[in-house]
């Protein structure tokens, strides 16, 4: 599930508001 943790990191940063 490594391929999925750039992905789940990726949606998580969108729902913080962190990615801009």
């Amino acid at each position: 599930k490594l391929v999925d943790t750039g992905g789940r990191v990726a949606k998580f940063n969108k729902r913080f508001g962190l990615d801009k």
